[in-house]
């Protein structure tokens, strides 16, 4: 409950680091002091304004949604402009309204700021202590040596790292020295992560030093307060101390409940891509894998496929495995959001942002996949966390996981290259709008850049010998390349290759990205949107609201990330839109849905307030009432979002992918190979379409042996040279051939022919089992 900026509402003191913490988490007295300044009536009408804007937004979102169920991308669909425009109008008001209070207080906000904790000492004249203690070297003692071994070994700790990543990046030149290179590479990031762990303790322990004494003054008369706290303090107590861990727990425990049951079996369909991580996975496992400085599939980085790996290596080196490392990463990316909204909100606003994100249905899919996509808004959460962290509590060891995070954005999927656009563009902006914010922390964002250099070392001396397969995949997807094979995507999606036409259909797509599109991916690609009507109306609300406090930390952080990965992963890629690009934004796009709904639930407790106040001026419960009232109203929010998440994915989406033959055949098919007995040989009797070697059946049947062929001729010779048990496999296009030489005397030897059927019990394919 509560915003980081509006401090007038927080209970903590501003100017400390716990400003932010615990801004908003306990019920505030500030009505008590402002409750003349707004009339009843005058709060009535604004809460029922904005919930009139919201109602009508959530309507033509709704209305929006119905577009989806077409299946058509931006290319295909055309809404009337009407709908989207006043859609679009309604969700303007209505962040005009939850911001009217906030522009009328604009100055003081602005000059609280966002976060504290910034350094006493001034920046130059900590420069110009550094100078002086280099010019005295030559004249220190042992004792000065001894006072300062800390320090020492710091600095001893970057130079060997320095010289370690030096040593890798020499080694990754040849093919050769890579394999003892990825370790002098891993060596350099341990000991610089190790470095700069000690130093932020160093600092902590210094800074804690000093008010020490204090503390232990004032523990007495601390003591004799808390004996005297009433009951309801007590639990406020407890409930600051413990209320993090305990909601996180519950977000974990949901996450878990929605990604493990029947995992391989829903989604039923292995996706060639996601077979093709596995195979690489393989690799990992066989010993196939010469070093980490190395790329796979798709010219990715192997570290990313050596992920699903370790969990194989535990579980099985199965679907299973492959599909429980996806849930781990997904449900740890969970953690990371509330991780990162803490550092910002109060508590509902981050649990709500997290509730929404455990409950999406995108997420849900692609934590229950094994394909790397879920590895990207890991990799950015934890980067961009680690970065606020960094800043906001002047931690170099936090600003040195940053650096790593940026270096495994460029070892994961491809979206997750969006953090070299979004950190750079938040530190300008924060140097323009909130220049303060960055006072002192010059060294912070130097160990940062340091930590980058150091961990994308080998890596980046490999794509410098391999520069194709560093930029392969965005050759092929994003249309501003017009290769041969783009120009034809062009032509047969939007009738022409006139890049401005083709980005003008794109732009007038994008208000319908959250509410009005589905994926235009196989690797998911229901009927559905992205949001549910209410969500995609709240998060759509945000953005506008956002854009209007653009000088608030989080809002210019959420504003560069949503409109990057729009730009990049959307208008400027074919096929808009594809969900796995924009996967990354889901994060940005719950918090911002959070944020809306917050404003909303404020407005709401200010009414409960304004008509229980005069009522029961004396009523202990008048503190927790309305707090107690918005929590219901949000938990309202999830349940229903999660309750049309779960229809779409568990219900819909399983009847929509299943139903479909051509989707579910090579799965069916390496299902039912994989279940043979070793040894067996497997001909394939189908068209030209369908591909032996494709990946899923050699991810889900690792002993395959056999051919493929179409013609009624070639299949006798085979069967003629069998030197096995032999099973035919029939594909629904040859059934009527083989059917003719089932007919046909002598034509197959003696065996079982039947049908075998799909999850839904539909007939999927025929077998011919040889008898003998």
């Amino acid at each position: 409950m509560g915003r980081v900026d509006d401090l007038e509402e927080s209970q903590a003191p501003a100017g400390t680091g716990q400003a932010i913490a615990t801004a908003g988490d306990a019920p505030s007295d500030a009505y008590a002091q402002r409750r003349g300044s707004s009339s009843p009536a005058r709060r009535v009408t604004f809460l029922l304004l904005a919930l009139a804007g919201l109602a009508g937004s959530v309507a033509m979102q709704a209305y929006l949604g119905t577009y989806a169920s077409s299946g058509g991308g931006a290319a295909q669909v055309s809404v009337p402009p009407v709908p989207v425009a006043f859609s679009l109008l309604l969700c303007l008001c209505v962040a005009a309204l939850l911001s009217w209070r906030d522009l009328r207080r604009w100055r003081a906000r602005v000059r609280h700021g966002s976060w504290a904790e910034v350094e006493p000492e001034q920046p130059r004249a900590a420069l110009s202590l550094r100078l002086q203690a280099i010019a005295r070297l030559p004249a220190l003692r042992w004792s000065d040596v001894r006072r300062g071994w800390r320090e020492w070994v710091c600095a001893a700790g970057v130079g060997f790292s320095l010289l370690a990543s030096l040593i890798a990046d020499l080694g990754a030149r040849t093919l050769a020295g890579r394999p003892a290179a990825q370790w002098w590479w891993i060596g350099s990031v341990a000991l610089l992560l190790t470095t700069a762990g000690m130093y932020t303790w160093q600092k902590r322990q210094k800074s804690a030093a000093r008010p020490a004494k204090r503390a232990q003054a004032s523990d007495r008369g601390t003591s004799r307060q808390t004996a005297r706290l009433s009951r309801l303090e007590r639990a406020r107590a407890i409930w600051e101390a413990i209320g993090d861990p305990v909601l996180l727990v519950i977000l974990l425990e949901v996450a878990l409940l929605l990604r493990l049951p029947n995992l391989t079996n829903l989604p039923y369909v292995l996706h060639g891509d996601e077979a093709a991580c596995g195979l690489e996975a393989y690799r990992w496992l066989n010993g196939g894998v010469p070093s980490l400085i190395s790329v796979g599939w798709y010219g990715l980085p192997m570290l990313g496929y050596g992920i699903p790996a370790v969990v194989m290596k535990v579980v099985g080196a199965n679907l299973l495995g492959l599909r429980l490392s996806s849930v781990l990463i997904g449900v740890l990316s969970i953690a990371l959001l509330y991780a990162l909204a803490r550092e910002f909100v109060g508590r509902r606003p981050a649990f709500v942002a997290t509730a929404l994100m455990t409950v999406a249905h995108i997420h849900i899919q692609f934590s229950r996949m094994g394909i790397h996509y879920i590895h990207a808004p890991f990799v950015v959460l934890l980067t961009l966390w680690m970065l606020v962290r960094s800043l906001r509590k002047n931690s170099p060891f936090a600003a040195a996981v940053a650096g790593v995070g940026l270096s495994l954005a460029l070892q994961v999927y491809f979206s997750a290259r969006i953090l070299f656009l979004i950190v750079p563009l938040f530190l300008i902006g924060l140097f323009f709008l909130q220049r303060r914010l960055l006072k002192g922390r010059l060294l912070i964002l130097g160990w940062m850049l340091l930590s980058f250099l150091v961990s994308v070392g080998p890596l980046g001396v490999y794509f410098l010998q391999d520069a194709a397969s560093f930029k392969a995949r965005s050759a092929e997807v994003l249309i501003l390349n017009l290769t041969g094979e783009m120009r034809t995507h062009l032509l047969s999606q939007f009738g022409t290759v006139d890049l401005w036409v083709v980005l003008q259909h794109q732009l007038a797509a994008v208000p319908l990205l959250v509410g009005g599109l589905p994926d235009q991916s196989l690797q998911y690609g229901p009927f559905y949107p992205l949001f549910d009507a209410l969500v995609a109306a709240l998060a759509t609300i945000g953005f506008f609201y956002a854009l209007a406090h653009l000088k608030r930390p989080l809002y210019l952080l959420l504003v560069i990330w949503v409109v990057s990965t729009v730009a990049l992963g959307g208008v400027l890629t074919m096929d808009m839109p594809w969900w796995p690009r924009l996967l990354v934004m889901v994060p940005a796009l719950c918090l911002l849905a959070a944020l809306a709904l917050e404003e909303v639930l404020r407005a709401v407790e200010r009414v409960w307030r304004c008509f229980e106040w005069p009522v029961a001026a004396t009523d202990p419960g008048r503190r927790w009432r309305p707090a107690l009232l918005g929590g219901v109203l949000a938990l309202l929010v999830i349940g229903f979002s999660g309750g049309q998440s779960i229809e779409h994915y568990f219900i819909e989406y399983g009847q929509e992918v299943n139903g479909v033959p051509w989707r579910a055949r090579y799965t069916d098919i390496a299902r039912y190979a994989a279940q043979l007995p070793a040894g067996t040989e497997v001909l394939l009797f189908s068209d030209d379409s369908v591909i032996w070697t494709y990946e899923p059946i050699r991810f889900l049947d690792t002993q395959v042996n056999g051919q493929r062929t179409g013609d009624p001729a070639m299949l006798r010779a085979l069967l003629a040279n069998r030197t096995g048990p032999t099973v035919i496999i029939i594909t629904l296009s040859r059934a009527d051939d083989f059917q003719k030489l089932l007919d046909t005397p002598g034509a197959l030897p003696a065996g079982v022919y039947r049908p075998q059927k799909g999850p839904d019990g539909q007939v999927a394919f025929y077998t011919y089992r040889l008898s003998g």
